[in-house]
């Protein structure tokens, strides 16, 4: 089993740190001078391929952010500091954007950036956790499992689809929800859907038994905690990163 707090939590390694020395800090493009440079708030979406410059972009749009929210907390008297918080979904990543950030947003007493993998920014919310190495080992023990009408490939594939897509306490969506990214071969209709249902109801058991959490169970069991009070929130994924900035009262 993996120990979940000793494998999130570990610093960036050295390649993170080569990276960032080749990198340095970065001038914005015509593209990203028109995102940075908006005034809107709210959530904001920024999609692109890997190397498109999405880390520099968000990073650049910190900058403004956190100004319009500094500026806000004085104008207003607020004691507290202006809170973000920035996640990766690696550690490599997770050591650029500590870097750059610390360029493009220069330290203050009134500003506390908190950067992290989003697996080590959970665990630290909701404790340590026991992960299973392989889903696939304990789907496969479960007689439920052979119950199904499908490849092993396709099952763990709708497995992780249901576990990562629909709330916890609401996996019963999965049963009439318009399942999209497939294809349409092969058919998944409701009763092969209500057992696998019935498989994801066993393997969650099951992980209970043996005093484990999955994954997927983090962001639901973040969900279920005390509010954090974050004022910019930054999620970076391969494909995408969304920006979640409230908006600002008089």
């Amino acid at each position: 089993m993996i120990n979940a707090d000793e494998e999130c939590c570990k610093s960036s390694d050295s390649s993170a740190e080569s990276a960032v020395k080749i990198l340095g800090a970065q001038a914005p493009t015509r593209e990203q001078l028109r995102i940075i440079s908006e005034q809107r708030l709210g959530v904001e979406l920024i999609r692109g391929a890997a190397g498109s410059g999405k880390t520099t972009t968000a990073l650049l749009r910190l900058k403004n952010l956190s100004d319009m929210f500094r500026a806000r907390h004085r104008r207003l008297t607020i004691a507290r500091p202006v809170r973000v918080l920035v996640l990766t979904y690696n550690r490599t990543l997770c050591g650029y954007v500590q870097a750059l950030a610390a360029e493009q947003v220069s330290p203050q007493s009134d500003l506390e950036i908190e950067v992290d993998t989003f697996a080590a920014w959970a665990l630290s919310k909701v404790g340590r956790r026991q992960i299973p190495e392989r889903r696939s080992l304990i789907l496969g023990s479960l007689r439920e499992f052979t119950r199904i009408r499908l490849s092993f490939d396709v099952i763990l594939d709708e497995v992780e689809y249901v576990l990562g897509r629909f709330p916890h306490d609401r996996l019963d969506r999965y049963l009439d929800a318009e399942r999209t990214g497939r294809g349409q071969s092969p058919r998944v209709d409701r009763a092969t859907r209500q057992a696998l249902l019935d498989l994801i109801s066993a393997y969650k058991a099951e992980l209970a038994r043996r005093g484990l959490t999955d994954w997927e169970e983090l962001p639901g069991l973040v969900a279920d905690s005390p509010a954090m009070n974050y004022d910019i929130v930054i999620q970076h994924s391969s494909s995408a990163l969304i920006m979640l900035s409230p908006p600002l009262k008089p």
